[in-house]
């Protein structure tokens, strides 16, 4: 809001009775707004980054390459978010491994929705309109 204050400072009165920087440092609605959004920006700065940090905890179940992934998982039975050596020895994936990585994802679905749920009501408290979802889409859709 300091540069509501410059601004007002800045312009030449029309009248010599009203000043305009003196109507504004004196306006009850002015003040209230100014200190409204104080406070929804001071909200967002200490709320905010602890529910990104959350979310991006998984932010490797979309910045990890498909194709790479899925590689690494038929050959080497590397569940997503486990990395392959180099030099790792063949271990097709079984059933099993199957049934275990479809329970894992799911139980990270339904994690990430809540994670979503949080910065969104964070945000709302904040009065931001943020929308996280395009990030996490093709997740949140398997």
């Amino acid at each position: 809001m300091t540069g509501v204050a410059k601004v007002a400072s800045s312009m030449v009165p029309l009248s010599k009775e009203i000043h305009f920087q003196t109507s504004v440092d004196t306006n009850a609605s002015v003040m209230n707004l100014q200190q409204d959004l104080n406070n929804t920006v001071s909200n967002a700065v200490e709320n905010l980054p602890n529910a990104v940090q959350t979310l991006e905890q998984y932010s490797f179940l979309w910045n990890t390459d498909p194709n790479v992934y899925l590689h690494n998982f038929l050959h080497h039975t590397c569940l997503l978010g486990e990395y392959v050596h180099d030099n790792a020895p063949q271990n097709p994936a079984t059933l099993q491994h199957f049934k275990q990585q479809l329970v894992q994802l799911t139980e990270w679905k339904v994690t990430i929705r809540q994670c979503i749920k949080d910065l969104e009501k964070v945000g709302k408290n904040c009065k931001l309109m943020l929308n996280v979802k395009p990030s996490v889409l093709v997740f949140t859709h398997l």
